[in-house]
């Protein structure tokens, strides 16, 4: 059978690099990309097997419509609301469409009788906090909307799973990289750093708490975490997507004003602390690495690197 793999949120962090990963494949399966009604997103690669379709994952019709037309053999739900800062000011948005989109799209595909492996990507923050590696097993308690709304929405996911659905499920940790959003701490840290040396702004970093700890991982291992699990990976299953180690904020920010071009002070903004934020997130990947071999790659110098050069290429033009 042939490969017909769809991506929703074709055009997000994760999903655009997803698409790229896809496109170097060989061979070339047939990629449909989704992304949401409104101004047109970039288009990746010249490949004529990658066909575009907007789609609002709200809307069942559309859904529906979409996976009848394409009858994609394998999906990556890359799809949703993303920002765990921002789910505080837009609760009801972020569980409508983590929740509400996910399932218009495991309706589509129980109703149309597709058989379809889907790889749903969720959240470490399902977890409830502690020090120490979370593994699958430990206790989940989210303590944002974000967090909340993927825990519904892997707990959606998994009831589909059956002979005809196959479906896998991550706990995704931070993911950070070239072309994120300046939402995003390390993201934003390094657009920051490229104003400061094109002189678009005074040599001060507003930076929030940082004195918590994060695992920390390239998008691009993320992404390679996720086509793993596709092809390898057992249904009903959840998997830990991490690197096992944690990373103080503060010192990712030092490890990026060391590259820097000009001198630049640092200095906290009370506007920017999240509220009810994790001291520590560290993930243990034991299971994924078992399971289909899987480990991270690229080193985290690499990823700053990559990112602050995002920003300056786009900022200088």
């Amino acid at each position: 059978m042939s490969r017909v793999v769809l991506v929703t949120g074709a055009t997000g962090f994760v999903g655009n690099h997803l698409m790229k990963a896809l496109e170097r494949e060989t061979p070339v399966p047939t990629i449909i990309g989704w992304r949401r009604p409104g101004p047109k997103g970039p288009q990746f690669g010249k490949n004529n097997r990658v066909s575009w379709y907007e789609v609002d994952l709200l809307k069942q019709q559309d859904v529906d419509t979409a996976l009848s037309e394409t009858k994609p053999t394998e999906i990556f739900h890359c799809g949703g609301i993303a920002n765990v800062a921002g789910s505080w000011k837009n609760v009801l948005d972020t569980l409508d469409v983590n929740v509400r989109g996910t399932k218009h799209l495991l309706n589509g595909l129980r109703r149309l009788r597709m058989r379809s492996r889907t790889l749903v990507p969720g959240s470490g923050l399902v977890y409830l906090p502690k020090a120490g590696p979370l593994a699958e097993e430990d206790a989940v308690r989210p303590v944002n909307p974000y967090g909340l709304s993927k825990l519904a929405q892997e707990m959606l996911a998994l009831q589909l799973n059956s002979g005809d659905h196959e479906i896998l499920v991550t706990r995704s940790f931070t993911h950070i990289g070239p072309g994120q959003d300046t939402a995003y701490a390390v993201s934003n840290f390094a657009h920051q750093i490229a104003r400061i040396e094109l002189e678009q702004t005074n040599p001060i970093i507003h930076a929030g708490s940082l004195d918590a700890y994060r695992d920390l991982m390239d998008v691009r291992d993320t992404v390679e975490a996720y086509r793993t699990l596709m092809h390898r990976g057992r249904p009903g299953q959840i998997y830990n997507v991490c690197t096992g180690h944690t990373y103080k904020i503060g010192d990712v920010l030092d490890r990026l004003i060391k590259c820097a071009h000009v001198p630049i002070e640092v200095r906290l903004d009370p506007d920017r602390v999240r509220p009810s934020d994790n001291p520590e997130m560290r993930g243990d990947r034991t299971k994924i690495t078992a399971a289909v071999g899987w480990t991270p790659k690229i080193q985290l110098d690499d990823t700053l690197r990559d990112t602050l050069n995002y920003w300056r290429e786009q900022i200088s033009g």
